[in-house]
């Protein structure tokens, strides 16, 4: 739809996962896709294998093997399926996910490693994550660095070459109260860096939650940003090119907003939550509602919307704009068996609007039919410039798929 993807064709695969006893567990899948001769892509097999132990009461550590290997060379794709032993990307990764005994200690930790042709240095990725918990104190602590050439070309990887600390801490009182049923401030902090840099992103905040009775939720946060600019950008992020002006090379910025978050009583069948967002922008100013409303119909349907508004204002000069997404969802229950999902989206920064429609039945414990039909439409103004309709189609697609639990 935006151009960044493409799309190839699936020559077909395998998957098999499960216990292997009460303290092993493991999975291995392999996947090969077809060539792209538009971006001489080869043939290339997938192949993600992983194995975990469980230790102690409820901890497990765990090793993962992803590997991605070419088939064609890229001077010869005619020729189906010949091996390109030096066109590859591998990666391999320890996890270790902690759960004490009585819960007050939580976290994970990980290290991962890719491998290409080039046999780069820091082609690495870890994080140490923990929480301490108490009825009335929690502490949360999470360290990451993630090397420069780290490359997992099987996976998501939003950003590299940056360390991290995020440190969070908060305090909550119980009173004796028919609508209270906690409340406390707490604080966290962020900061991110890189050995070029140093500091290039950083929050401040203070907050205060309360936490009702029958659900609902409150809470209000203070908060101070700081950006670095890495290279020439427009902050407003314009779906096409403008002759607006960009924040300058090597530029930093503090700004300060105030958060405010309300969640109603998720236990009524109409139920709603928003979140608005008001301050300085780096250089200007914004203004940010979003949330949801819901409603069950019980026991069949729930019908929900979920809404987001950003008016971003910057001097004049650079962009400001307008920004944009209304997204209904309609779930029906027809029966313990058969369940139709339907979402629409409008996004006016892309002029899009996507509909995705799936049908499932469950014809058996864990094995399922599902027939999902996607379509993308240009949102266009009328003939007054103010009221969009749908347009010519982007891209349109129905997908089979099958599950099915074999019971060994």
């Amino acid at each position: 739809m935006t151009g960044q993807n493409i799309q190839n064709r699936i020559y077909g695969g395998a998957r098999i996962s499960g216990k292997i006893n009460n303290d092993w567990r493991g999975g291995f899948m392999t996947m090969q896709a077809a060539e792209e001769k538009s971006v001489n892509l080869p043939t290339t097999n997938y192949v993600v294998a992983a194995i975990q132990r469980k230790i102690f009461t409820r901890s497990n550590i765990g090793l993962m093997m992803i590997n991605k290997q070419a088939f064609q060379d890229s001077s010869a794709l005619s020729e189906d399926f010949k091996l390109a032993p030096n066109r590859y990307n591998r990666l391999i990764g320890v996890d270790f996910n902690l759960g004490s005994k009585d819960n007050r200690w939580n976290g994970k930790a990980f290290y991962h490693r890719s491998f290409n042709e080039f046999k780069k240095d820091s082609a690495f990725a870890s994080t140490i994550q923990v929480t301490y918990s108490k009825p009335k104190i929690e502490f949360d602590l999470l360290a990451q660095a993630v090397g420069a050439n780290f490359d997992p070309q099987v996976g998501y990887l939003p950003r590299a070459r940056f360390n991290r600390i995020a440190p969070e801490f908060y305090y909550s009182w119980y009173p004796k109260s028919r609508w209270i049923n906690n409340h406390g401030p707490g604080t966290d902090i962020d900061f991110v860096s890189n050995d070029l840099f140093g500091v290039t992103d950083a929050d401040y905040n203070l907050w205060y939650k309360v936490n009702f009775q029958n659900t609902a939720a409150f809470f209000m946060r203070i908060r101070q940003d700081y950006g670095l600019v890495f290279k020439p950008f427009d902050p407003t992020f314009p779906a096409v090119d403008t002759d607006a002006k960009n924040l300058a090379y090597k530029t930093h910025y503090y700004w300060n907003s105030v958060i405010l978050n309300f969640q109603s009583n998720s236990r009524r069948k109409f139920f709603y939550s928003f979140q608005s967002r008001i301050g300085q922008y780096y250089n200007g100013h914004r203004v940010n509602v979003d949330g949801n409303f819901s409603y069950r119909l019980q026991p069949h349907m729930v019908f929900s919307v979920d809404y987001s508004f950003n008016h971003i204002s910057l001097p004049t000069g650079y962009n400001s704009v307008d920004l944009m997404v209304i997204s209904p969802k309609f779930d029906f229950t027809f029966s313990r068996k058969l369940f139709w999902t339907t979402y629409i989206q409008y996004n006016n920064q892309i002029n899009n609007v996507n509909i995705n429609s799936r049908l499932q039945w469950r014809f058996k414990p864990v094995s399922d039919l599902f027939i999902v039909y996607t379509d993308n439409y240009f949102a266009e103004a009328n003939s007054h410039g103010d009221v969009f309709y749908v347009g010519a189609p982007k891209l349109r697609a129905l997908t089979v798929k099958l599950t099915y639990w074999l019971n060994l």
